[in-house]
Formats: C-alpha cells, structure tokens, sequence
C-alpha cells in the first residue's frame, strides 16, 4: 500500500505496511555554530534555530559570547563563547567551541558561516568527528573580490582577496572537507570557493 504525507515542510511516500509511520525527526539534539548569530535577527540561522526548536528538537546555537546579552527566552539555548580577532570584520579565533559543542553531545551540526572562522575547532575534533554536519556558505562578488588575480582591481580589492584567501581559505579548505553536506546559499559560491 502506498501512503503520502507531509511532516511540516517535508514530504514522504511510504510503499510499506500501513502501519509503517514516516521516519521521525523529533527529539533530535542539533548544535547551530554560527559567528554571526544574534538574538532576534532574520539571518538564517536564527530562522532555523526557531523552527527546528519549534518541532520539538533540543537546539543549542553556539555563538561569539559578545552576542549574547542575555539569557534566551527563545525556545533554545544560546552558549556564548569567549573569541579573539575583529568582530566589525566577521574574523573569530577560537579554541572552544569543538569542546563546548561536544559537551552538548549533538545528533547533528549545523555551521553557518566557516570563511568566519568560528567554529575552525570542530575541524579537528574527534569528539564529534562521526557527527553529521552540514555547512552553510554565501559567498557572492558584491561583497568583494575574491580572486586577486582578476583584471582592473584596485591594490585594495588585491589586498583584501589575498588577506580572504590567506585569512580564511584555510578553514573553508577544512569544513568542505569535514561538511557531509555543504549548502551554497548563492549561485556564486560553488565557483567562488572551487566547490
């Protein structure tokens, strides 16, 4: 017998027994790491920590503490962790947050932003090395060059691709990598990260 039907915005067919239900996705501990993450924002990553949280799932967003002013009344959990570096440039150095998310024994990562460096840690982590995890990059041209080799750019725009490409490829080289999954929330970004 085949049956359909919708779980939220998912949708199942099941050729199995009637009694057979659709695959559940409740009660699912999902770690959100994000530099970019702040309390009542629209950025994606909050979008989705409301929404898995909202579900039914036990949600952690792992974030820069200085974006946590106060305790969440979200629906999830936020952990602020301490980073060095230059927030006014989205450039976190970090030694923590691998710990910290493994402490939190997640069924499933969810990283937003690598080129950010927040997060750089769990590259290496054993702890949740066998953890599935799915990275979240948008890189498009208008924020910046990206390659300083391109035509008609100014010593700046060279500088600043060279200082990406040096600052920030590395980790973007590791999370590819370490990613199960890695979504490209522009069309530019495949092409603009060799992906």
């Amino acid at each position: 017998m085949t049956q359909t039907g919708e779980q939220g915005s998912l949708q199942f067919v099941s050729h199995a027994h009637p009694s057979t239900a659709p695959p559940s996705f409740q009660g699912k501990r999902i770690a959100i790491v994000s530099g970019s993450f702040r309390p009542g924002y629209s950025y994606q990553e909050n979008v989705w920590a409301e929404r898995l949280a909202g579900r039914g799932h036990d949600v952690c967003v792992f974030c820069p503490r200085q974006n946590v002013q106060e305790p969440s009344s979200l629906g999830f959990a936020l952990r602020g962790i301490a980073t060095r570096g230059l927030s006014h440039r989205q450039l976190y150095f970090e030694r923590a947050v691998a710990a910290t998310v493994a402490r939190f024994s997640p069924d499933l990562i969810l990283w937003f932003g690598p080129p950010q460096r927040f997060g750089d840690s769990l590259t290496g982590c054993t702890e949740t090395g066998s953890v599935p995890m799915a990275v979240f990059m948008g890189q498009n041209r208008r924020m910046q060059a990206f390659d300083w080799r391109t035509k008609g750019l100014t010593w700046r725009q060279q500088a600043k691709a060279q200082a990406y490409r040096i600052l920030r490829g590395p980790v973007i080289r590791r999370a590819a990598e370490r990613a199960d999954l890695i979504v490209a929330n522009t069309e530019e970004t495949a092409d603009i990260l060799n992906l």
